[in-house]
């Protein structure tokens, strides 16, 4: 069977990519394991939870330790409007 899809009025073949993803669970009174990743087809999955009843600015820090760890292709954008993340890859 061949792997092609029709997209916008041409023939194409599907390609392969890995898509990095996370479950991020907020924290709760449970004793269960803060971080677990594992490999799926290729895909890097990981679960973490995040204690929300804290100061903002340690939760942005957590975060953005998440990001950087979970998702090397993303970095912080430099100084755009909000400060926010942007995607590099």
């Amino acid at each position: 069977m061949s792997s092609q899809r029709f997209v916008g009025g041409s023939t194409c073949r599907a390609q392969s990519a890995t898509a990095p993803g996370m479950l991020l669970y907020a924290k709760t009174d449970e004793d269960v394991p803060t971080e677990t990743t594992w490999s799926m087809s290729g895909n890097s999955i990981g679960i973490g939870v995040l204690d929300l009843n804290q100061d903002f600015n340690r939760i942005r820090a957590r975060l953005d330790d998440i990001v950087a760890t979970h998702f090397p292709a993303i970095r912080k954008a430099s100084q755009d409007t909000a400060g926010g993340l942007s995607w590099h890859g």
